[in-house]
């Protein structure tokens, strides 16, 4: 009796740990990527114990392209165990809730053996474009500080940038003297994309020059919990990115700035205010962040864990109240949707602000840089007044813009709000 009573118990609490597995969010960590031991991978291991405590179920594993293509690829339904690897290539059903909804890529080293294929392997390169747009949060957390130059420098570094700027349509650059600690402040004007109703991301409203507001005010209110969780100020010893339009710099140096550096010559030095530690940018329904903190500060974990647990839950919100709309599929591509090589250009192009993609509508392109897309013009208008104005002049005044055959006979004319940008269709 007293055996039978045990079993039934504990066949109840490993129930109960099944429905709460499958209830929690999921997060795949990939380590392995640098010149360190994967078990005493600091900053995987300070993650992952980190998302334990808020909430997430970690798995960490050595990146392997396949398992990890796999990994992502998976979807859970509600008759099946998420414990369950099956689905493998990025298929699934467009309700199918993704087995993960985040990944990290832990201190990556391109110029490592084991990290060549991250960049090379074109299944898995696809797989993870596709995981980002139906909602997957991508992280690239840090670097080794041992060979900090020879991570993101020359060659290897540019491995980075390319598959940011090919796949996620992303200008960033490491360029100067990126590499420095100083200290940085948090940008309240960043993310802008987290207080935009759901028709800025979704298929246009029927109001196609403003925006209607959000249900419940649950946008604006995941913007101002994200504030009030990040810290002010951070000093961190970080690799930092360029060319960031201002709508993604989450942190950039204060005013001022200058490098601290325990060798005395290489202290005091001015830093560049436009270079940015931590950016973060909307792709699809998803996220592509980058944390340049190459000794995994408790200030950066505090950061990552408090910016993709408020990206989780306002996208679990703005699902939520859209569940209703016919038009909430739409943008859930199954592995149809998956894009093949000749067509990979139209499909990833996305606004440079709120993150939508060209799956179902055109997108435009600034006339001036042919650099970004656009949506609409409130998101051209507000990107131009964030930022991309001092970014699209630099452009034009170093002669970088292409004036190849790419005109439109229907080309917009300039804004009438001063911007002096037109709308270009770009297919």
């Amino acid at each position: 009796m007293a055996d039978a009573r045990k079993r039934r118990d504990k066949a109840t609490r490993a129930a109960e740990r099944r429905l709460k597995q499958k209830n929690k969010c999921r997060a795949l960590i990939l380590g392995d990527l640098s010149n360190v031991v994967f078990e005493h991978d600091i900053y995987a291991n300070r993650l992952r114990i980190a998302l334990r405590s808020d909430g997430w179920a970690v798995d960490h594993v050595p990146f392997d392209p396949d398992d990890a293509r796999k990994r992502l690829g998976s979807v859970e339904k509600d008759d099946e165990d998420p414990s369950d690897g099956g689905g493998g290539g990025g298929g699934g059903d467009g309700n199918c809730k993704l087995m993960y909804s985040l990944c990290i890529v832990s201190a990556i080293y391109p110029a490592r053996k084991e990290a060549k294929p991250f960049f090379s392997n074109a299944a898995w390169k696809m797989a993870v474009v596709t995981w980002v747009r139906r909602g997957g949060i991508l992280v690239f957390a840090g670097g080794d500080g041992r060979t900090v130059d020879t991570t993101f420098r020359g060659k290897d570094g540019e491995k980075l940038i390319r598959f940011l700027g090919e796949f996620f349509e992303r200008p960033w650059q490491f360029v100067g003297e990126f590499f420095c600690r100083t200290v940085h402040r948090f940008r309240s004007e960043s993310l802008p994309w987290l207080a935009l109703p759901p028709s800025c991301v979704d298929p246009p409203s029927s109001s196609p020059t403003s925006p209607s507001p959000s249900p419940s005010g649950s946008s604006s209110s995941s913007l101002m919990a994200l504030s009030a969780k990040l810290p002010r100020r951070c000093d961190v010893k970080a690799c930092m990115l360029s060319n960031v339009p201002l709508a993604q710099r989450v942190y950039s140096p204060v005013v001022g700035a200058k490098t601290d550096s325990m060798l005395g010559v290489l202290s005091g030095l001015p830093v560049d205010e436009d270079l940015c530690p931590v950016a973060a940018a909307r792709f699809g329904r998803g996220l592509i962040s980058f944390f340049g903190d190459v000794n995994a500060e408790p200030d950066t974990i505090s950061i990552i864990v408090s910016l993709v647990g408020t990206v989780y839950k306002h996208q679990h919100e703005m699902e939520t109240s859209s569940s209703s709309s016919s038009s909430s599929s739409s943008l859930s591509p199954s592995s149809s949707s998956i894009p093949s090589a000749s067509g990979r250009k139209k499909l990833l192009a996305v606004c440079n602000l709120c993150g939508k993609d060209g799956m179902g509508d055109r997108l435009m392109t600034c006339a001036l840089c042919r650099r970004v897309r656009y949506c609409s013009k409130v998101c051209q208008k507000d990107d131009w007044r964030l930022g991309h104005k001092r970014l699209c002049q630099k452009v034009a005044s170093d002669g970088a813009d292409d004036k190849g055959g790419d005109e439109d006979d229907d080309a917009d004319e300039d804004d009438d709000d001063g911007t002096g940008i037109e709308f270009v269709s770009i297919w």
